[in-house]
């Protein structure tokens, strides 16, 4: 017989510090994919990373989408 083991989901990471920056995302409407946090997060990436540049996207589908574009994959390409 199989033991049954479970994948645990990460547990978010708020604290304090940040409501601040909560409520001002909040409060300009910008809660996904635009707004001034996402073009700091892209400079802090691009400082860190040491690259030109780097582009956050909304999630981990957008991504793998925009790395295969990247890459010159196009529709019908087997991967």
């Amino acid at each position: 017989m199989s033991e049954n083991k479970t994948i645990p989901l990460s547990v978010p990471n708020l604290s304090m510090d940040i409501v601040e920056n909560i409520k001002d995302t909040i409060e300009s409407g910008w809660v996904s994919t635009g707004g001034k946090f996402i073009k700091e997060f892209q400079e802090k990436m691009e400082n860190y990373l040491k690259v030109d540049r780097a582009v956050a996207v909304q999630s981990g589908t957008a991504g793998l989408h925009l790395a295969l574009r990247v890459l010159g994959v196009d529709r019908d390409d087997e991967v």
